[in-house]
């Protein structure tokens, strides 16, 4: 950890914002609304002599975040800051995504250990199931490997009740009751 007397570097934003946000942003990317410059949050310089948080952005000394606890609620205050870039995480783990994943597959949401092990599980259970594959159609589990789909489904048909004639838009009904 980098400090001088005033101030100290972004890496004690971790602790304070970790407990608010559920997020290490000491990786995420600030972009600067004064100059424009991007750089990791724990390269800031923030100043705790006060009753919060001041994080100001080196190069330039913009004031990039504010951070205030009172009882029960806190106040953030991103102002300084274009955009913060979080790094991607694990749905199933939280655990960060690399980079190379991500610029690979922006929309991953495991990490390749955990995609691998997903893949592994899948097909685990997929291989007493009997059917076919194709890319157009959904895998389907028949239960009995020999039926095909469409048999399958004309015997589950009720086949004692003859089917309905076709209607001409009128239907009449005959009232047999004694009057």
């Amino acid at each position: 950890m980098t400090s001088s007397n005033l101030w100290t570097d972004g890496n004690a934003l971790a602790g304070p914002l970790q407990d608010l946000l559920r997020v290490d942003l000491t990786t995420a990317i600030g972009r600067c609304m004064a100059c424009g410059s991007t750089a990791p949050m724990a390269e800031v310089r923030v100043f705790d002599h006060a009753p919060g948080l001041v994080a100001r952005y080196p190069a330039c000394d913009q004031v990039l975040l504010r951070l205030v606890h009172g009882p029960g609620r806190a106040w953030l205050d991103l102002r300084g800051l274009v955009y913060l870039q979080l790094p991607g995480r694990s749905v199933r783990s939280g655990q960060p995504i690399p980079d190379e994943r991500l610029e690979a597959d922006p929309l991953a949401e495991l990490t390749v250990q955990e995609a691998v092990a997903a893949e592994h599980e899948a097909l685990k259970e997929a291989e007493d199931a009997v059917g076919l594959v194709s890319a157009g159609h959904p895998f389907e589990v028949l239960a009995d490997q020999d039926i095909t789909p469409e048999e399958e489904q004309a015997s589950e048909e009720d086949d004692d009740e003859p089917a309905p004639e076709p209607s001409l838009g009128i239907h009449i009904e005959r009232d047999d009751r004694p009057r």
